[in-house]
């Protein structure tokens, strides 16, 4: 009965400095994605892509806009030193095509899942 008070003590304390490092890391990306600069649009048929610079390096926001009511509907941060142009695609858009990754693929339309991460800060 001990030990396994021990362990129960033991994973709240994981537990708990986890969900605090991970708030960290989280909030410390909330702020850099409000200070994005050096924004791009572009317009391809129902959606507006929009890439940001993020600081430090070479981090880039890419945010997916409804064109007729300007709604956010996906964002992703990712890391582009080049700051390419996305690809638009029949059903999706290719917004991340660096060499590094060269994995970043939106379906369109956005998940549910999209716009709701898009609506968080």
């Amino acid at each position: 009965m001990k030990k396994w008070k021990a362990w129960k003590n033991i994973l709240g304390a994981v537990l708990l400095l986890g969900g605090a490092w991970y708030l960290c890391v989280y909030g410390y990306g909330a702020l850099l994605r409000s200070k994005a600069t050096h924004c791009e649009r572009e317009t391809h048929g129902k959606y507006i892509a929009e890439r940001c610079a993020l600081h430090p390096e070479f981090w880039v926001i890419f945010r997916l806009y409804d064109a007729q009511s300007n709604e956010l509907l996906a964002e992703r941060t990712y890391d582009d030193p080049t700051f390419s142009s996305p690809i638009w695609e029949d059903g999706h858009v290719a917004y991340d095509v660096s060499p590094q990754n060269g994995d970043g693929i939106l379906t369109l339309p956005p998940s549910w899942l999209d716009k709701w991460r898009s609506k968080l800060p």
